[in-house]
């Protein structure tokens, strides 16, 4: 090879390589700042941000343009508008579907097809325990944990990018301050989605269409993500 020829492929690879880096380093930023999009999201309007919302974009723009005002009254109102009129029955029944066909949901998908049926059926005082406790197991369980188990733990599972990409601090932040918050008896409940509070017996008012729903976007985003950061057995 011509020493001319040489030092043209040489400098054609660096750029090549540093083009590369550099696109990698545009797109973790990018992933990063959606991260934080996706954290803001769910912590001001007390939903995770469900991902079919990407192509109903007049509502997404609506419910983001009241976030940016600081309107969360509306931007809640909006979102949650939606997602009552998207979720319908139908709608449920494409999601149960989609769980029976994922391979790591095989172990507790008859408890699951029971949750969307009791969803459907308006029986929320069923499905939300149900789901709460489902989560836990599903998270656990998908990563192999095997130590005593403990809220810690399970939230640390979930911060983690390796487990739940770009959800992570989403799912974690959400899980962290609406579901596993402090609760004592005689107090006020902090949460409508207290897990210790309904688990124990002290929440009779968590039966709701929106509480149900909202567990079940959570497991939905879930049931996503764990199968594409995990080795699926046969």
């Amino acid at each position: 090879m011509e020493q001319n020829d040489y030092k043209e492929t040489k400098s054609t690879f660096m750029f090549n390589t540093s083009f590369r880096e550099y696109l990698s380093q545009f797109f973790e930023q990018v992933a990063d700042n959606f991260a934080k999009v996706l954290k803001e999201f769910s912590s001001k309007t007390d939903w995770i941000l469900d991902p079919e919302i990407f192509v109903h974009t007049k509502v997404l723009n609506s419910v983001m343009t009241h976030l940016g005002n600081n309107d969360i009254y509306n931007a809640q109102k909006v979102y949650r508008r939606y997602m009552f009129n998207h979720y319908t029955v139908e709608k449920i029944l494409e999601i149960e579907k989609v769980w029976i066909a994922n391979p790591t949901l095989n172990n507790r998908i008859n408890i699951l097809k029971q949750v969307l049926e009791a969803h459907n059926g308006g029986k929320y005082f069923l499905s939300v325990p149900v789901l709460l406790t489902q989560i836990e197991g599903y998270v656990y369980d998908s990563f192999k944990f095997r130590e005593h188990l403990k809220q810690k733990a399970l939230i640390n599972l979930m911060k983690d990018k390796e487990n739940f990409l770009i959800y992570a601090e989403s799912i974690s932040d959400y899980c962290e301050n609406m579901i596993y918050t402090s609760f004592s008896p005689g107090n006020p409940i902090e949460s409508k989605i207290s897990r210790h509070a309904i688990l124990h017996g002290f929440d009779l008012n968590y039966g709701t269409k929106e509480i149900s729903l909202k567990l079940i976007i959570l497991m939905n985003v879930m049931q996503y993500l764990i199968p594409m950061t995990i080795q699926i057995e046969d």
